[in-house]
């Protein structure tokens, strides 16, 4: 939490944003001061980053929450009560079915320790501006809305609104939770040449070397070969020949047997955005398209 936070100051510094003053009392010889100046000494020595005195006091708010000393929150909650809303807010809309965050330990210790600290915020009227903030809307938003909804619906937060840069930082765990399981998670693929076989084993090399462990190519036939059969348990199909004129329930990518650059980013872009789908379709959990969902 605090290395991600640490680069996303980094960041917004460059841009210009700054954090407000911190209306939390808080003292030059606390120790979680002490040790939020040390940790900023480093990075500047690393980064040549000045940093002002409002980020060394939102490193100590981190140190505090986590530490749950903050005097002005007096209403703080320990972390087991808001784990057990948090797991309630995953079976409600049922997350669990989908994606079982209930059990990724690391995720569930990110947001914890950052929810935690949202809360100190949210009670000390603090803002703070998140410069990843249109990137994530843009890019990711799946993932961006399903964490609004998340929010919206865990009791600890039920009276306060969360603005779009605190519901971006707290998409950046589920963001991580995806890429961790990027490993796991295998696309079957459905690779289509003309005939000749030098063609159709070079378009299986590519996408086998370019994708690795991400891809299975279950095979690779000619456009004549192409029936329901053959369709069976595909997620996509990548194609040497153009299959424009025919109908698929499922994404068909236009490449060539070498598969260019482009090519391959199209391609990754698309897993990318199957993979954040799929944590997020669920008929417990339609309701999200009114706002704002994009079906692959």
């Amino acid at each position: 939490n605090l290395v991600v936070h640490i680069a996303l100051s980094v960041i917004r510094l460059k841009f210009g944003f700054e954090i407000k003053n911190i209306d939390c009392q808080m003292t030059d010889d606390a120790i979680e001061r002490k040790v939020a100046q040390r940790i900023l000494s480093k990075v500047r020595e690393v980064t040549n980053q000045e940093f002002p005195v409002q980020e060394i006091d939102y490193i100590t708010l981190h140190l505090l929450a986590k530490s749950q000393q903050c005097q002005k929150n007096q209403k703080n909650i320990s972390e087991e009560v808001l784990k057990k809303s948090l797991f309630k807010t995953f079976q409600n809309l049922g997350l669990d079915d989908m994606y079982n965050f209930s059990s990724d330990f690391q995720l569930i210790e990110g947001l914890i320790t950052h929810l935690m600290t949202l809360q100190v915020r949210l009670e000390s009227r603090i803002t703070l501006n998140n410069p990843l903030v249109d990137e994530i809307k843009q890019n990711y938003s799946d993932i961006f809305f399903m964490t609004r909804e998340i929010l919206a619906n865990m009791d600890k937060f039920l009276e306060w609104t969360i603005s779009d840069d605190e519901v971006a930082y707290v998409s950046l765990h589920f963001l991580a939770a995806m890429e961790r399981s990027k490993e796991s998670t295998k696309f079957n693929i459905l690779a289509i040449c003309a005939t000749g076989f030098g063609a159709a084993q070079m378009l299986r090399n590519r996408l086998e070397t370019e994708f690795g462990k991400r891809v299975e190519v279950v095979d690779v036939i000619g456009y004549y070969e192409l029936n329901q059969e053959k369709l069976k348990g595909i997620d996509f199909i990548v194609s040497a020949v153009d299959l424009s004129n025919l109908y698929f329930q499922i994404p068909v990518f236009k490449v060539s047997v070498f598969l260019k650059s482009d090519e391959m980013e199209m391609i990754r872009k698309a897993m990318d955005q199957m993979q954040v789908s799929s944590y997020v379709q669920s008929s417990k959990i339609n309701k999200f398209e009114n706002n704002g969902f994009r079906q692959y």
